[in-house]
């Protein structure tokens, strides 16, 4: 119990301070960072109710009240859910069926107050409503991966990785709660709450390293994995290599598959049937090699940091630069630099 105790001190002190923090930095102030600061109260008061326990269910007994702890958890998952989609749909409001998904959780809150709803009825509602919120942001970040690989030359899974993780640690969560619901061992409930100490800790972990890791898509571009081969003539293979070579679009930290298409007149679609087809990669791989084979020329021949190199040929991420520059070269940048000037 002593266990179980610190580690739901430490969530709801974690809660609290990241919300905080949210609330009171000016830049944070975004849709996506109030649903988070809404998610984590939610589940810094649910934690709050667990600590006092004995003590809660006291005063529910001598007060005659329903304890309503059970129906706070219906609002995990439209939270969690529209925290993505604001965070990945650039634009993203709150308006129409939006506000039912949200009202829904309130409503059950409520009713809760009123009637001392079954466990047996609430448990399973429960299970259904979050696995359906859960399922769908999976296929939300999954759609966001593929467009940002199709149309997007930052694109990284560097910048994808922490979500997954985070997805997947709820997913566990979920997994242990319902497996909770069967049996009744303590070792369960404290994997439980062991969980979301590092499902909240990977958060502020995230928004402290990397404030800035979703610039968002539009929600207006297509999704092209569905592309059917075709045949190209040659000249639209010269017409790219040459606009690569003079114009340097690849320089352009904000490239998108939408402008190069542009200036070879093509559209999106058949410029990355073409890239994909006939060069034999996807959109990114694509610009980040002349960026790369860029960095190489300026490591040797110009006089700036790594830093400054990065920046100049169209990175705006220095793990995301040191990882496919290794990837190419087997050298970091900086042991790219100092071999060939050792070599010089």
């Amino acid at each position: 119990m002593a266990f179980e105790a610190a580690v739901l001190l430490l969530i709801i002190f974690q809660c609290c301070i990241f919300v905080t923090f949210l609330i009171i930095e000016p830049n944070r102030r975004t849709l996506a960072n109030r649903f988070l600061a809404a998610l984590l109260t939610v589940l810094a008061a649910h934690m709050s109710l667990n600590l006092l326990g004995p003590m809660y269910e006291q005063w529910v007994n001598d007060t005659g009240s329903v304890d309503f702890r059970r129906s706070l958890a219906f609002a995990y998952g439209p939270l969690f859910y529209f925290y993505l989609k604001a965070l990945i749909i650039r634009g993203f409001k709150v308006v129409g069926m939006v506000w039912l998904h949200l009202v829904a959780p309130v409503a059950v809150c409520g009713m809760s107050f009123v009637y001392d709803i079954p466990v047996g009825v609430m448990a399973p509602a429960i299970f259904i409503s979050v696995g359906l919120y859960l399922g769908s942001g999976i296929m939300l970040v999954r759609y966001y991966h593929r467009v940002l690989f199709q149309h997007y030359s930052q694109a990284d899974s560097v910048m994808l990785r922490w979500v997954y993780i985070t997805v997947s640690l709820l997913l566990i969560v979920f997994v242990l709660d319902v497996s909770q619901f069967f049996t009744s061992s303590s070792l369960i409930s404290e994997m439980v709450f062991l969980t979301l100490l590092v499902f909240v800790s990977a958060f502020v972990f995230q928004a402290m390293k990397h404030p800035l890791t979703f610039a968002g898509i539009s929600g207006r571009e297509e999704d092209l994995s569905d592309v059917i081969p075709a045949s190209f003539d040659i000249d639209v293979q010269e017409k790219l290599t040459q606009l690569m070579r003079e114009q340097q679009p690849y320089l352009d930290a904000n490239l998108t598959l939408s402008d190069l298409a542009s200036q070879v007149n093509l559209s999106a679609r058949e410029l990355s049937r073409f890239i994909n087809n006939q060069i034999g990669c996807n959109f990114p791989e694509y610009i980040n090699g002349f960026r790369i084979e860029e960095a190489k020329r300026r490591l040797k021949e110009e006089r700036e940091t790594v830093l400054e190199t990065l920046y100049a040929v169209g990175f705006n991420s220095k793990s995301s630069f040191n990882t496919l520059f290794k990837r190419k070269t087997g050298l970091t940048p900086s042991q790219f630099k100092e071999q060939e000037k050792s070599g010089a």
